[in-house]
C-alpha cells in the first residue's frame, strides 16, 4: 500500500504563487491536520510509512504508484471553475483532455509552484498516465474527488474515471466538500470494517 497525506502546500524558500491559474482551481490550499493524521494512522494500519509534509508530493506519487496495490490519499481535491454551478455534474461539450485537466488533488508545492519538479496538482489528465494495473484500490480522501463533466454519449469525465482507466479496480470517492476531521473518523471506521471484511 502506498499512503500520502497531509502534504505541505506551500514549500520554504520558494515564493507563494499569487496567478489567475492557482485560484482558478481553488488554491491556494491551507494546510490540513486531519488528513496528516489520518494518512499516519492508515499508514500504520497497512504496516507502511506515510508519506507527509514536503514529501507527500506528486512527483513521489508518480514515481512510485505502479505496482501498489492499494494508494490511499488524503489531501485537497479540487473541481475548477467550469464546475462551480449548482448540482454536482454538468453537461459539456469540452475535449476530455481539457475536462480532465480542471479537476485533480492537491500535493506539496501546490501553492508555491511545486517541487521543482512538478506542480503539486495531479490532475485527472495526468493520472491516465500512470500505471495502476496491480491496484485493488485507490481511496480518494478529499472533497469533491467524484464530480465531473457529463458526456451524453460517454457518462462522467472525472478523477473516479481517470483512476479506474489507469488499471485500478476501486475507487472510493466524495460527491460533495467533506470536513478534515470528519473525514479523518469516516476514515478511520472505513479501514476497520475493510480489515473486518
Amino acid at each position: 500500500a502506498l499512503v500520502v497525506g497531509g502534504p505541505a502546500y506551500s514549500l520554504p524558500g520558494r515564493p507563494a504563487e499569487a496567478g489567475v491559474e492557482l485560484r482558478r482551481l481553488g488554491g491556494p490550499w491551507s494546510e490540513l491536520v486531519g488528513a496528516r493524521r489520518e494518512a499516519q494512522e492508515v499508514a500504520s494500519l497497512e504496516g507502511v510509512p506515510a508519506r507527509l509534509g514536503p514529501s507527500a508530493s506528486e512527483t513521489f506519487l508518480k514515481q512510485k504508484a505502479s505496482g501498489a496495490s492499494a494508494l490511499h490519499l488524503a489531501t485537497h481535491g479540487f473541481v475548477g471553475a467550469p464546475f462551480q454551478t449548482p448540482g454536482v455534474s454538468r453537461i459539456v461539450a469540452r475535449r476530455p483532455q481539457d475536462v480532465l485537466g480542471d479537476c485533480g488533488l492537491v500535493l506539496a508545492g501546490a501553492n508555491t509552484g511545486g517541487d521543482g519538479q512538478e506542480d503539486g496538482i495531479l490532475t485527472a489528465f495526468e493520472v491516465l498516465g500512470m500505471d495502476l494495473g496491480q491496484t485493488d484500490l485507490v481511496v480518494l480522501s478529499a472533497c469533491d474527488t467524484g464530480r465531473g463533466e457529463v458526456n451524453a454519449h460517454e457518462g462522467v469525465f472525472g478523477l473516479k474515471r481517470s483512476f479506474l482507466a489507469a488499471g485500478a479496480r476501486q475507487v472510493v470517492y466524495t460527491m460533495w466538500p467533506v470536513s478534515d476531521q470528519g473525514t479523518r473518523a469516516l476514515m478511520a471506521r472505513f479501514y476497520h470494517h475493510l480489515g473486518q471484511g
